[in-house]
C-alpha cells in the first residue's frame, strides 16, 4: 500500500496505532505502580482468594482465563489496563457454554443474553449485581424476585440461604419499564441494537444544511465529522399544546426531551392508545449538559419565551407539566456523569 502510494507521487508515512493505553511501552510505568502499591497500603487491593471480598470469579479481559487464587488483583488491573491489549471476544467467548447456549452463571463481569455463539449486545440479560461478601455463597433460589445472582461459596461451606437473603435485602430493585432514544441513525431502541449489531458506524459528515460551513468568514472551514441525528428540527408542537411561537423559542433538547419521554411512557404503556391511571406524585430527574441554544435565541428580539425556551431547569419542567407530574422536577449537570447522578438521585427518593 506504502509504494503504491509513492507511485502516484503521494508521500506516505506508516504510522503505527498507538494509544495511551494498552500497550507494552508501559510496562516500566506499571512496575513503579506496583512498587507503589506494596509501599503504602491505601493503594493496595486485597489478593483473590476465597477468604476475599470478590463474591464472584474474576476472568482476565486479556485471554478469558480465571485469575487464579492469590494472585495479585492490582498487578492483574494495571498489566490489563495500561500494558496489554483487550481481547473481550476471548473473555466472553470463555464464558459461554456452548452445549447450553448460555454464558456461565458463576461469572461476575459479564451477563449478556445471546441466541448464537456470537455474544450480541446485551438483549435478555442484564449486568448480574456484584458486591462484597464474607465468602457465603448464593444461588438462584435463594434470591426473592426471580433475580438472576450468583457466586462461588467458599470450599467446605455450606450453602446459607438465609444469610443470602437477608444481604440481598439490602439493596434497592430498580426497575425499567419503558426507553426512548434519539442517537445518529437510530431513533429508537430497536433501531440501536441494531446498528449495535450489524456493527455500523453512525460518524458522518457534518450537514451544510444544518451548518453552512463554506461560509464561514474564518479557518478552519471543513469538512468535519461527528454522530448526527436525522431530524433535530421535527417537533409537533400542536401534539404537546404548545404554540409555534413557543416551540421556535424552545432549545431543541426541550423539543427532544419530550418527544423521547413521551415515547418511553409509551413503551411503558402508561400513555398512548391504551393508557393507565398513574399518581400525579411522580418525579422527573434528568441530565443536561450543555444549553448553547442561547446564542441562537440572542440574535432575535427576546420574547416571553425565550428564557423557558433555553435555561436547563426547564428541560425537567417541560416533561413535568406535560404529564402533569407534581413530584420533584430537577435538572442534572455534572458533566459526563449527569444521567448517571440524575438516576442516583431519583433512586434515593
Amino acid at each position: 500500500m506504502m509504494e503504491e502510494l509513492r507511485t502516484h507521487g503521494l508521500s506516505a508515512k506508516l504510522i503505527h496505532l498507538r494509544g495511551r493505553f494498552h500497550n507494552a511501552a508501559y510496562a516500566s510505568s506499571v512496575t513503579q505502580l506496583l512498587k507503589l502499591c506494596e509501599e503504602d497500603a491505601r493503594f493496595r487491593l486485597p489478593n483473590i482468594n476465597f477468604e476475599g471480598p470478590c463474591v464472584l470469579p474474576l476472568r482476565s479481559n486479556v485471554d478469558g482465563d480465571v485469575i487464579g487464587k492469590g494472585s495479585s488483583i492490582q498487578e492483574v488491573a494495571l498489566e490489563s489496563i495500561l500494558a496489554k491489549p483487550s481481547f473481550w471476544s476471548l473473555t466472553v467467548s470463555a464464558a459461554f457454554d456452548k452445549t447450553q447456549g448460555l454464558f456461565e452463571e458463576d461469572l461476575g463481569f459479564v451477563a449478556i443474553g445471546t441466541d448464537q455463539f456470537v455474544p450480541r449486545p446485551i438483549r435478555s440479560r442484564l449486568v448480574k449485581p456484584m458486591g462484597l461478601s464474607n465468602g457465603t455463597a448464593w444461588d438462584h433460589d435463594a434470591i426473592p424476585n426471580g433475580i438472576n445472582h450468583a457466586c462461588l461459596k467458599s470450599e467446605g461451606e455450606p450453602l446459607n440461604r438465609q444469610g443470602a437473603i437477608k444481604s440481598f435485602a439490602t439493596a434497592t430493585p430498580i426497575a425499567i419499564t419503558g426507553m426512548g432514544c434519539r442517537y445518529a441513525q437510530a431513533d429508537s431502541p430497536e433501531l440501536l441494537w441494531e446498528m449495535l449489531e450489524l456493527g455500523r458506524c453512525a460518524v458522518g459528515p457534518l450537514p451544510n444544511k444544518r451548518f453552512r460551513m463554506d461560509e464561514l468568514p474564518r479557518e478552519p472551514k471543513g469538512p468535519f465529522f461527528g454522530n448526527y441525528l436525522a431530524n433535530p428540527d421535527v417537533f409537533d408542537h400542536r401534539f404537546f399544546n404548545i404554540s409555534a411561537r413557543e416551540a421556535e423559542a424552545m432549545d431543541p433538547q426541550q423539543r427532544l426531551l419530550l418527544q423521547v419521554a413521551y415515547e418511553a411512557m409509551e413503551s411503558a404503556g402508561y400513555c398512548g392508545l391504551k393508557k393507565s391511571t398513574l399518581p400525579t406524585d411522580i418525579g422527573c430527574y434528568v441530565g443536561v449538559g450543555s444549553d448553547d441554544y442561547t446564542d441562537n435565541i440572542g440574535s432575535a428580539n427576546a420574547n416571553a419565551f425565550s428564557a423557558m425556551g433555553t435555561l436547563q431547569a426547564f428541560n425537567s419542567g417541560r416533561v413535568s407539566h406535560y404529564f402533569g407530574w407534581s413530584g420533584p422536577s430537577i435538572v442534572v449537570d455534572t458533566a459526563c456523569s449527569s444521567a448517571a447522578v440524575a438516576i442516583h438521585m431519583a433512586c434515593k427518593v
